[in-house]
């Protein structure tokens, strides 16, 4: 604890006294500049709470772009490589094609090796996917090294993909299983984060899971839900192996015009992890286990597992973290908190190919025994 706090002390002093200039360019990476207080960067360090926020100035270039800073993600609150969200104040617009980010210091994916592939996984799936952008953080003067900018979920993310979100719901901390207490109370499981909570449309997803299939109920849930959207979700985060998709970090969000349900990811950074085997993956979610209860729904989600298979064979998922890779070695290595003398991302590399191959042939013997 005294060193943590000792290594506060220094980081804002140090940024307290740094001014503006030009921002450093680094290993090709575009270089993203927060400035703020010295009081509120004391707020936000030592305060360690993730949902304050404080007034700070966004810049990539000469002219810099108000907005509101707060800390983000449980596992980097107590790290002294923290994560940011922050929002461009309204009608202003940042030097990305959104205005609200996630500047993710990826404790979880340090090379950012597994992000950059899950978000290749879900587009190709035909999903809504935040866009990314690996950058080098500046915070009043000092560098912080890589950081992953993540475009974050909200109307403005979805108006852009062609849909008009009237509500969006998200996970719960490992809550959203649709498991039966989630129908009597669909709150257990997920949050409003746009528009207000209709209950009634999440306890139908819930109804269905928990009760015996028969066409009567599948008919009931797609006057609710575009299936389509559901399937391919699941599929892709099973294809990804993301342990961390289906009872967590899941959005669902209400088009308006479609008056439908669609289902989208978030935050996937630990796929291609071994923290569940297969059959606990799909036992994380009910709607999962529920629809391979159809004959049909099961063959269109096989489907879609084997368009992924052979999309992403072992030969291209290589070239893509070779190239990602080859984006940021040089930031990699220089960041303070992740390399040095001792770093090797090409180890991390060659561990996410054999975990992806692993999974791959599980995969393989799972389609084979339920087609």
């Amino acid at each position: 604890m005294r060193a943590q706090i000792f290594f506060l002390i220094i980081l804002l002093s140090s940024a307290a006294g740094c001014t503006g200039g030009a921002l450093p360019a680094l290993d090709g990476l575009r270089a993203v500049e927060l400035t703020l207080s010295e009081d509120s960067l004391a707020h936000l360090y030592l305060g360690g709470r993730e949902k304050d926020s404080v007034s700070a100035l966004l810049r990539t270039g000469e002219d810099g772009v108000p907005g509101r800073l707060g800390l983000s993600g449980q596992s980097s609150l107590r790290h002294p490589k923290k994560s940011f969200q922050f929002d461009a104040a309204a009608n202003r617009e940042l030097p990305f094609p959104f205005r609200s980010m996630t500047l993710s210091s990826q404790m979880h994916d340090p090379s950012f090796l597994r992000t950059h592939l899950g978000r290749e996984i879900y587009a190709a799936a035909g999903l809504a996917t935040p866009e990314i952008e690996p950058v080098v953080l500046v915070l009043n003067g000092e560098t912080l090294g890589l950081y992953l900018v993540i475009e974050r979920v909200d109307a403005r993310f979805y108006e852009r993909r062609g849909y008009e979100a009237d509500r969006i719901y998200r996970s719960k901390l490992l809550s959203s299983s649709f498991a039966e207490p989630m129908v009597a109370d669909p709150s257990l499981g997920m949050e409003a984060v746009v528009g207000p909570f209709h209950d009634e449309e999440l306890r139908r997803l819930a109804r269905w899971a928990n009760s015996p299939p028969s066409p009567e109920a599948l008919a009931r849930l797609e006057e609710a839900v575009d299936l389509e959207s559901m399937l391919r979700y699941f599929a892709a985060t099973t294809f990804l192996w993301n342990c961390d998709g289906l009872d967590n970090n899941l959005r669902i969000f209400h088009a308006r015009g479609r008056e439908k349900l669609f289902f989208s990811p978030w935050d996937w950074d630990r796929g291609n992890m071994p923290e569940c085997h297969l059959g606990a993956l799909l036992r994380k979610n009910r709607l999962l286990l529920r629809l391979l209860d159809y004959p049909a729904l099961r063959a269109r989600f096989h489907g879609a597992i084997r368009t992924l298979l052979n999309e992403f064979t072992p030969e291209r998922i290589d070239a893509l973290l070779g190239a990602e890779l080859a984006r940021v070695r040089s930031a990699y290595l220089h960041d303070r908190y992740r390399g040095g003398a001792g770093a090797d991302p090409d180890t991390e590399r060659q561990a996410l190919i054999d975990l992806h191959l692993q999974w791959r042939s599980e995969l393989e013997a799972f389609l084979a025994k339920t087609s």
